[in-house]
């Protein structure tokens, strides 16, 4: 049986003075994950045994701490793996993936935010203006997952709309044809026509060769990214179907997490079975549905992060802290424990323990 998990102190819910909902998982425990990634893992702008998307996302584990901490130890890491993973799979951060590019252009601009390195920023535009090269008419519209232009699938669409929306943020007087504003609203209105959201407000992996809800796995990351990007869009926009769309999509996830509120993957980790992909899922989904519970503090998605990363701490955490796929437990022995699961759990951690990373949102750390 898992054990009844208390939620003290800084996981309590409490209100910034702008309104905004605190973070909900503690700096200390956040801190401690994050060195122990670092020192398993880390080498010189790489994180070993982890792919070209999946170092992108341990690269946000960076900046998480570098927002919250300010430490010149952090601002040097960001430095590293700018220069060591500049070349992508095509150079300049392109890559053969669409998705692989997305994620790394999230990080940029939210580089770009806390280092005001216009390198970085540029770097975002540039791998954006790539991933619109394989926006085609099959199927109505949308990005390509590749581009050999072989699947329409739902994580490098919802990847396409969040940058969208953060470049229009971020780019002062957008707006019109071709602008980041207009990609961004194409964007929703294909991905909400596309089939891809079944009856039951789930996500699932993609379309067939006929555009037709191809029936794949809904799996947690594509319950997660989509929620910023719509968010973000709401918050631009102030077009409450964007808002509401997101809300029908966290709702579905919430329904089917059981019932002790501690997220699982239902399409791999019961088996054991997810690969290098799969561990990083739910801890993308948990960054992701934090950020929609700015926008919409529902007492549900608060249930599901607290307990979440509270499981993790109290059941998955080895003596060196670090974490296993199985956030209920039990905790691997620590030389079993893999890069990705390490790195998801760690980043619902950090992402949790740390206020939203967007400019209309800075502000003093809420304590």
């Amino acid at each position: 049986m898992r054990r009844v998990l208390v939620v003290l102190g800084a996981l309590v819910l409490l209100l910034s003075a702008c309104g905004r909902p605190a973070p909900l998982s503690t700096a200390d425990r956040a801190d401690l994950a994050a060195s122990a990634l670092q020192n398993q893992f880390y080498s010189a702008g790489r994180w070993r045994g982890a792919g070209y998307w999946q170092s992108a996302q341990a690269f946000w584990v960076v900046l998480d701490e570098y927002q919250r901490t300010r430490a010149n130890s952090w601002l040097t890491t960001i430095a590293q793996v700018y220069r060591a993973n500049s070349q992508g799979t095509l150079g300049n951060y392109r890559a053969q993936y669409v998705d692989d590019e997305g994620w790394w252009a999230l990080d940029w601009i939210r580089a770009w935010d806390l280092t005001g390195n216009i390198a970085y920023l540029n770097t975002a535009k540039s791998v954006f203006t790539d991933m619109a090269s394989t926006w085609g008419g099959t199927c109505g519209g949308g990005v390509w997952w590749n581009h050999s232009r072989t699947y329409k699938n739902a994580i490098p669409n919802e990847l396409f709309l969040l940058v969208a929306v953060e470049l229009h943020e971020r780019t002062p007087g957008d707006k019109g044809p071709g602008s980041y504003l207009d990609w961004a609203e194409r964007e929703a209105t294909w991905f909400e026509q596309s089939g891809m959201i079944n009856a039951r407000g789930q996500v699932n992996d993609g379309l067939t060769a006929s555009c037709q809800n191809n029936g794949g796995n809904p799996w947690t990351y594509n319950q997660g990214v989509i929620l910023a990007g719509l968010a973000e869009l709401y918050h631009v926009t102030g077009d409450r179907a964007d808002l509401q769309l997101a809300e029908r999509i966290a709702n579905a996830e919430v329904q089917v997490t059981p019932s002790d509120g501690v997220l699982l993957e239902r399409g791999c980790e019961l088996s054991g079975n997810c690969g290098h992909d799969g561990p990083l899922f739910k801890g993308i989904f948990i960054r992701y549905l934090w950020w929609l519970y700015s926008y919409a503090p529902l007492p549900a998605y608060r249930h599901l992060i607290v307990q979440s990363v509270s499981s993790i701490w109290a059941n998955d955490r080895t003596p060196l802290n670090t974490f296993g796929l199985h956030w209920a437990g039990p905790a691997p022995a620590p030389v079993m424990v893999a890069v990705e699961p390490d790195i998801a759990a760690t980043m619902a951690l950090t992402s949790t323990a740390t206020n939203l990373p967007t400019p209309a949102r800075t502000g003093p750390p809420v304590s």
